[in-house]
């Protein structure tokens, strides 16, 4: 079998780049070891008329160029902006709540807590709103990433970009403590800090953090019928533009001759020749350690990725729940808003709440559990509430995710196939504390999903890691995953990589597929037919604001969000 374009895993990333290179005009073939394409897009009937969004389910950037380039809205994708973010509750059974695109509301919330802080979020929000809506901090993860000294000097040249640089450069909890004075309000953004990141103590992760903070209020969002539409429009995309998937096999190894990357072999024996390039969309560990002989790779390279930590504090537990009513917070009587939030954070009323459930988890202990520090404490959601579709009529979903170790002190990773059950049980007792109405008898079912599950499952998840890498300052940005591969490209001639462990990392983004259209298409001799941003006229233009809008606007009819239900 010959074509243009092998991509290896059909991921979303890799799905991304297929779509965009078979509407350059070549042949494209993905080759998928799962029954099922879309990786972590993964919506499941676990609990029979009840769809679980077992991995991906919030939605980082709403605003994806490649949704209106594809034209997914076509194939039955869209997406929900509930106009609740977040919320977290403390134990006094206040909360605090944070609206998408709603400044004012937001505001109302701050002064419940602290009426000292609703001038500083304002400030620092309105000072830094050229940054968003899409904005640079967007349409960085939209870009080959340049080398980080170029960066920090083009950034230098502006005061927006001095302003972005004095951000990023600090650790969040160093800058919520230096600009809001509540402790509830630190403590509520810096869990969803570490929930998005997987580091809120560390500066430097490239602006990542900043990210996290605007994603929040911007553009937080939820596949409309479940995550895994999404891998199914893509799906439907390429196969309609004439592209062909192989599934439920894998590929044993890249074919490589004389330096160039010449096309896939799959364990049944079967040879797909690529006549111009081949794209890996999984893990580097698998893509240089296994599929490729190392006669044909560097020993410094190889040494380099064997080296790739994936993150610690990127692993979940999950608890799934089909209700025959939502659950319903004491918080409500604080504010009904808590209720139908997209994403809601219980458990933790301090930062240092936050550090014993990560200090539990480095010992190898979760949190809870005998010889525990902390009480668990979870990230939230109710699918259900915005999208009745996920459930039979008047049903509804609820899910937790436990920060947990993956490798348990006594027993290993293999110990929790014992504890499952029992960990389940602990976490939903903790749950009830906010929401009593979580009674047996309104839980028509429960599902667990453990951190040694989720590697069993989605093989790139080397110890459960979501990120598949952790996402440090020496593994992001245009570090990651190597300095050597960090521009989606590879020593060897025509092979390239792309997904979570490439800029800018883990979430339901796509940036990455798109990203390595681009690279490929260039280096191909093909202009792409798309508007891609250019990162360094976009770093000189926020010196000059006309230059600066011109670059959005090369790009702003792709980046208006999703059409929303």
């Amino acid at each position: 079998m010959e074509c243009d374009v092998v991509v290896i895993g059909g991921g979303h990333h890799g799905l991304i780049t297929a779509n965009y290179l078979l509407r350059c005009g070549m042949s494209v073939v993905v080759v998928e070891r799962r029954h099922e394409v879309g990786g972590a897009a993964d919506t499941e009937e676990l609990i029979p008329g009840f769809r679980l969004n077992l991995h991906a389910f919030f939605v980082g950037h709403s605003a994806w160029p490649w949704y209106w380039d594809l034209e997914l809205y076509k194939f039955g994708l869209f997406t929900i902006n509930p106009p609740v973010s977040t919320s977290t509750i403390f134990s006094d059974q206040k909360c605090f709540v944070i609206y998408s695109n709603n400044l004012e509301k937001t505001l109302k919330s701050v002064e419940k807590l602290s009426k000292e802080d609703v001038k500083r979020w304002e400030r620092f929000y309105r000072e830094n709103y050229p940054l968003i809506d899409p904005g640079l901090i967007t349409l960085e993860d939209y870009s080959v990433p340049i080398p980080h000294d170029e960066r920090m000097e083009l950034l230098e040249k502006s005061e927006l970009g001095q302003r972005y640089i004095s951000f990023i450069t600090r650790s969040p909890v160093e800058w919520v403590r230096e600009t809001f004075e509540d402790p509830r309000i630190h403590t509520a953004l810096i869990v969803d800090w570490a929930g998005g990141s997987g580091w809120h103590d560390m500066p430097d992760l490239r602006g990542r953090n900043f990210k996290v903070f605007y994603a929040r209020q911007k553009t937080r969002a939820m596949v409309r019928g479940g995550t895994h539409q999404l891998a199914h429009a893509l799906f439907k995309a390429f196969h309609f533009s004439g592209g062909f998937v192989i599934q439920g096999i894998g590929v044993k190894r890249i074919v490589i001759e004389n330096g160039e990357a010449k096309g896939v072999e799959l364990e049944d024996g079967t040879k797909i020749m690529a006549k111009k390039a081949v794209v890996s969309a999984i893990d580097p560990w698998q893509t240089f350690l296994k599929l490729i002989d190392p006669d044909h790779l560097d020993s410094d390279l190889i040494k380099k990725i064997e080296k790739l930590r994936p993150s610690k504090r990127s692993v979940l537990f999950q608890l799934y729940l089909a209700l025959n009513e939502a659950p319903n917070y004491k918080a409500a009587d604080f504010n009904k808003d808590v209720n139908r939030t997209l994403a809601l954070w219980i458990g933790y009323d301090s930062v240092e709440d936050l550090e014993k459930n990560w200090r539990d988890n480095e010992r190898g202990i979760p949190p809870g559990m005998p010889g525990s520090e902390a009480q668990p404490g979870f990230e939230i959601a109710h699918p259900t509430v915005h999208d009745p579709t996920q459930a039979p009529p008047g049903k509804h979903t609820a899910f937790a995710w436990q920060f947990a170790p993956y490798e348990l002190k006594d027993g290993g990773a293999e110990k929790w196939r014992e504890i499952e059950e029992e960990y389940g049980r602990i976490c939903l007792e903790r749950w009830r504390e906010y929401a009593p109405n979580l009674t047996e008898n309104n839980i028509i079912a429960l599902n667990t999903y453990t951190p040694l599950g989720c590697e069993e499952k989605l093989i790139n998840m080397k110890g459960g890691d979501w990120g598949i890498l952790d996402p440090t300052p020496d593994q992001c940005f245009d570090k990651r995953p190597i300095e050597e591969l960090s521009q989606y490209r590879t020593p060897i001639k025509r092979l390239y990589i792309t997904g979570a462990a490439t800029h800018p990392g883990g979430a339901l983004h796509g940036c990455a597929g798109y990203n390595t259209a681009k690279v490929v298409a260039e280096d191909l001799g093909v202009k792409p037919w798309w508007n891609p941003p250019e990162l360094r006229k976009l770093y000189i233009g926020l010196k000059n604001g006309f230059e600066y809008q011109k670059q959005l606007m090369k790009v702003m009819r792709c980046f208006n969000p999703p059409v929303s239900f």
